[in-house]
């Protein structure tokens, strides 16, 4: 099987809670969650306290992030990144992106109960996880939208939102006016998650995209994922979500993230277990 590498982001300061940044301690503190599945911790980000603001800290983060990132695309080493609260997404996609080239555009699947969609001037919070999607789309901070390259880093028609149902206006106007595909909560449920997976996988494959995948653990229905910081109830199955992940193993993505995880939250470890049978089976993806 093949060796799994991790990196780590391991801050939530850019959510409400700071929980989740505890989330790559307590996966590398419970390797049986990841059963047999060999994996090497390369890598794990810890803020700096010598930044003035947190935007600043989240903003150092990533890029540090970013840079490993990079690296092991280069290398073609597929990894995944344990967050953390989503804010890593910057990172990891930013490192991505840099290394496929301008010329080379990246795609990217995301799976969340948000959008995270705002940018500063739409945000009542000023809460930076929920504004990545827009960073990757190029609206935001420049000091988290040209981290390592001044270009967008995913394209909007190369950008998929799966198990959408808690959403503020501003946020669903920009990704309509960008003609990005939201595939809300109804939509999963009426089609099947495997379905919909697949539908966005063909379009990737058919034009030989490369991708990447993110997982908020919010996605899934709290009933089975407690430990997160913002659930959101009528989320997504979690048998069906990992059904749905083996069927990319027809097309492997470039990178994986599995993020905010919040550990206080969780209840006997139930959504920590649950990390770790979709990290099993994204290694199974890349094998």
């Amino acid at each position: 099987m093949t060796m799994l590498t991790l990196l780590g982001y391991a801050s939530g300061l850019a959510a409400n809670e700071h929980g989740s940044g505890d989330a790559p301690l307590y996966v590398q503190k419970h390797p049986e969650w990841l059963g047999e599945v060999a994996h090497d911790w390369d890598t794990i980000v810890t803020p700096e306290p010598h930044f003035a603001t947190i935007g600043e800290t989240v903003a150092d983060m990533c890029r540090r992030l970013a840079n490993r990132a990079y690296e092991l695309t280069r290398e073609r080493t597929p990894f995944i990144t344990i967050g953390g609260d989503h804010s890593c997404a910057i990172g990891t996609f930013s490192g991505v992106a840099a290394a496929l080239g301008s010329d080379n555009p990246l795609g990217l699947i995301w799976i969340d109960a948000h959008m995270d969609a705002h940018t500063p001037e739409t945000t009542k919070t000023g809460n930076l996880h929920g504004m990545p999607v827009a960073v990757l789309l190029g609206h935001g901070h420049p000091h988290l939208t040209r981290i390592l390259t001044s270009f967008p880093k995913v394209l909007p028609e190369h950008l998929f939102l799966i198990g959408i149902r808690d959403y503020e206006a501003e946020e669903a106007a920009l990704l309509q006016r960008l003609n990005v595909r939201v595939y809300g909560i109804t939509e999963v449920k009426e089609r099947g998650m495997s379905a919909i997976l697949q539908e966005v996988l063909r379009f990737f494959r058919q034009q030989a995209i490369p991708y990447g995948i993110t997982i908020d653990m919010d996605g899934i229905d709290p009933v089975e994922a407690p430990g997160v910081s913002t659930p959101v109830t009528g989320g997504i199955a979690a048998a069906d979500l990992l059904e749905a992940l083996s069927y990319l193993a027809a097309y492997p993505p470039l990178a994986a993230e599995l993020t905010e995880y919040n550990p206080h939250h969780d209840q006997q470890g139930k959504t920590g277990q649950l990390l770790g049978q979709l990290a099993q089976v994204l290694v199974q993806v890349y094998s």
